[in-house]
């Protein structure tokens, strides 16, 4: 569970307060993290600063999972928001009785990306996955002058990229374990407003830990990118569009963030079926990872056959 420390003096830390919680037991397929951002004060319409926290395993599989707005100034919890949309999963445009609470008991994808996407120093939104395959976004209210709400949705409705490509529907629920990168892509219209553009690239792969996993060996996974271009505060599946997407070879999933450095995206696969971060391309059996390089429209750079990666590559700029 979270701790906040006070070290204005380095040399002597201070235990400010520690947050605890049923639902933040975690597996070891996603690992966590406490984001930390300033959000609009319902009540005061001031700044304030929060940390926000992903639920893990749930206790009761009937739950919904959330993400906790704590208070960093004393640890008590601003609000639960529990992610409960439930979303057409088959294509067939008809909410029936097996997609109806489908997101109960998953666990989210390590911490939420939060957002500040007009750049006005108030997160206004955030996007995280989950181990059901969706990826959830999260509105939230920044304009002191107006009675916003929170508003919550599914990202990933759409999986028809911009030339027509599809992703096969037994596909297209993958489980998600790492945070989405988050790219601000806004400019200014010939009105003179801000038109919002926010891309979202994420991996998907099955259960690495022994004792979990959702999909079979047959799983063929991705890395995605979405484009949001709705406006703050809004939630318009019409707006979230698949730009494209890239397949992984064979039994190759992504377990580790992807990380984005000059125009770049660097990411590593692995293809062990179990948590065994030894196992590399030095062992006698098929298991490797590979290291990619692609740009943002998915055009692939580089790719090196290395161990599997279990951790986000280091970039270095020399």
């Amino acid at each position: 569970w979270p701790f906040c420390l006070d070290v204005t003096d380095p040399s002597g830390p201070t235990f400010l307060w520690e947050f605890s919680a049923i639902d933040l037991f975690r597996e070891p397929d996603a690992q966590t993290a406490v984001q930390i951002g300033r959000i609009l004060d319902a009540l005061t319409k001031k700044p304030r600063w929060a940390a926000f926290i992903s639920t893990g395993k749930m206790a009761d599989k009937d739950q919904y999972p959330a993400v906790y707005l704590l208070d960093m100034s004393d640890g008590s919890v601003i609000t639960r928001v529990a992610l409960d949309e439930d979303v057409d999963l088959n294509g067939d445009e008809i909410l029936d009785a097996g997609e109806a609470g489908y997101g109960r008991g998953g666990i989210l994808s390590g911490p939420p990306a939060v957002v500040d996407s007009n750049d006005n120093g108030l997160v206004d939104r955030l996007y995280v996955g989950s181990n059901r395959g969706h990826v959830y976004k999260v509105n939230l209210p920044d304009d002191p002058e107006t009675s916003g709400h929170l508003t919550h949705c599914v990202l990933n409705t759409d999986f028809t990229d911009a030339e027509g490509n599809q992703i096969p529907v037994e596909q297209r629920r993958n489980a998600i374990y790492t945070m989405p990168t988050v790219f601000v892509e806004n400019s200014i219209g010939e009105d003179g407003n801000l038109d919002s553009r926010i891309r979202i690239v994420f991996g998907t792969g099955e259960s690495t830990h022994e004792n979990g996993g959702i999909e079979g060996s047959d799983t063929r996974n991705y890395i995605l990118s979405y484009v949001d271009t709705a406006a703050t505060g809004e939630c318009n599946p019409n707006k979230h569009e698949l730009d494209w997407f890239f397949e992984l070879e064979e039994n190759h999933k992504v377990y580790a963030p992807i990380v984005s450095a000059a125009g770049r995206l660097y990411f590593g696969t692995t293809t062990t079926e179990v948590d065994d971060q030894c196992a590399d391309l030095r062992t006698e059996n098929d298991d490797f990872g590979l290291l990619t390089v692609m740009d943002l429209e998915g055009v692939v750079y580089l790719t090196r056959r290395m161990g599997n990666v279990h951790i986000a590559p280091l970039i270095e700029d020399q």
